[in-house]
């Protein structure tokens, strides 16, 4: 930031100070007073501050002191000066012209952020570069939150957001894990409200993205980079399965496989953690296949065995996961052909498809009865509906408001974050099957929410 600023003539009611460069320094000392110790002349003096201010403002050539002092201004406000409530300094400058680095221009998180915030307002062709390039020089771990949303709001697709992070590892000197496993649960925020199902072409991004992640390895000696490599693999995993649920046909195209292939490159126990988020795809890609064999031409066939190849090393139920998705689908037996696997009779009684009837039945049923409960009628129906799944081996877990420690499998997050919560909430119970050979399957999982101690 430049020293040589001309003299600001202030106001007859103003206290004389020599330049801006003084007029920034004291508002930034009077706004660190804490309120509690703030003397009773505090809002006159930052009132006089804040004038000044807004008048260099106007006529401020440097693009740095013009964005400390629209961020020194904003953040008066938050810190409580009334004069600065009724300002609403114009950012319009910078509709056409790249503002400074925020990283270079303030040396305070507070400032950063206030400075990120009145930014994220503009609509403009810089943005891009600009966010990534302060992504790769933020200085502030923090920080990083703020602006992958702020790249994600100013972006018209998840393709093109994704691209964007695409262009920013390619060209990143540093490690990026971090930055992408929040980058992956603000999208799956975003995918969550859309009503447009996600296409192929957000997985080849996505595993082009992962490539270039990998290439970028940890360093030994960086602070928790093993728990950010493995926040990462986790956010991606979660990215894929939910992308896989809005569009199931994405689980058969091959850039999921080369995804989890780089996802767990090898067999080592390190990557344990994600064996159940994998049988999870692993059964709805069953099932997908299930549907489609039968019409399916040989070239398709050697596809789904070159999928389910990829899975089967490397989940350790995977036989089991198959004979059962046969005795649901015979025609899945063709997948048996090469991968050593003896047929048994030991398949279950119930199909998935059957469970998947009940499961919905059962939580119209919860969703219906509450609003009816009066009805004497429903009441009785209420009742054989209870013994009924009961004999077919359905229960509910999980009590509104309990609170439980956090299962990955059994409950389901709507708010994702880097680091799952340990404690959790229940909104709604889920719904699991007993079985008749001693295996569970979780139904619906009880929705729930982060557990905030008081």
């Amino acid at each position: 930031m430049s020293n040589s600023i001309e003299p600001l003539e202030p106001s007859s009611s103003t206290p004389a100070l020599e330049n801006i460069a003084g007029v920034i320094s004291e508002i930034r000392s009077q706004l660190a007073i804490p309120q509690s110790e703030r003397a009773e002349d505090w809002q006159g003096k930052v009132k006089n501050l804040i004038e000044l201010i807004c008048s260099d403002f106007k006529s401020q050539s440097d693009s740095s002191i013009a964005l400390t002092e629209i961020t020194l201004v904003s953040l008066a406000a938050t810190k409580g000066s009334k004069e600065a409530k009724t300002r609403a300094l114009k950012y319009d400058r910078w509709i056409t012209s790249i503002p400074p680095k925020i990283s270079e221009v303030f040396e305070e998180l507070e400032e950063a952020k206030i400075a990120i915030r009145i930014l994220q307002n503009l609509r403009t062709d810089w943005i891009e570069s600009y966010v990534c390039a302060e992504i790769n020089a933020n200085k502030w771990p923090n920080l990083s939150t703020l602006y992958v949303d702020w790249l994600l709001k100013s972006t018209p697709t998840i393709d093109t957001f994704l691209k964007a992070l695409k262009k920013y590892c390619a060209t990143t000197e540093k490690n990026s894990y971090g930055v992408l496993a929040t980058s992956l649960d603000n999208a799956s925020k975003f995918l969550m409200k859309s009503y447009v199902p996600p296409g192929n072409e957000i997985m080849v991004t996505v595993c082009d993205l992962v490539a270039l992640t990998v290439v970028h390895k940890l360093s030994g000696s960086e602070p928790n980079g093993e728990k950010e490599e493995e926040n990462f693999r986790l956010s991606l995993l979660s990215f894929i399965s939910l992308i896989s649920s809005q569009n199931p046909a994405i689980l058969i195209q091959g850039s999921v496989i080369a995804a989890i292939e780089i996802l767990w490159p090898t067999l080592d126990k390190k990557y344990k953690f994600l064996q159940n988020e994998l049988e999870v795809m692993c059964r709805r890609t069953l099932s997908l296949v299930a549907v489609l064999i039968s019409s399916s031409g040989k070239s398709q066939i050697a596809h789904f065995k070159k999928i389910w190849g990829a899975y089967k090393i490397r989940i350790t139920a995977s036989d089991l996961l198959i004979k059962n998705s046969i005795s649901e689908a015979p025609d899945l037996k063709v997948l048996l052909s090469n991968l050593e696997i003896e047929e048994t009779d030991n398949f279950l009684g119930n199909t998935a498809a059957l469970e998947n009837i009940i499961c919905s039945l059962v939580v119209n049923w919860d969703d219906y009865f509450p609003l009816n409960s009066e009805n004497s009628a429903l009441q009785q129906l209420d009742g054989r509906i209870a013994d009924l799944i009961q004999q077919l081996g359905i229960s509910r877990f999980g009590e509104v408001t309990e609170i439980v420690a956090f299962d990955p499998v059994r409950h389901y997050l709507p708010q994702t974050s880097s680091e799952a919560p340990s404690k959790v909430s229940i909104l709604k119970p889920g719904i699991l099957i007993e079985r008749s050979d001693g295996t569970q399957r979780i139904l619906l999982a009880a929705a729930v929410s982060p557990y905030l101690k008081k």
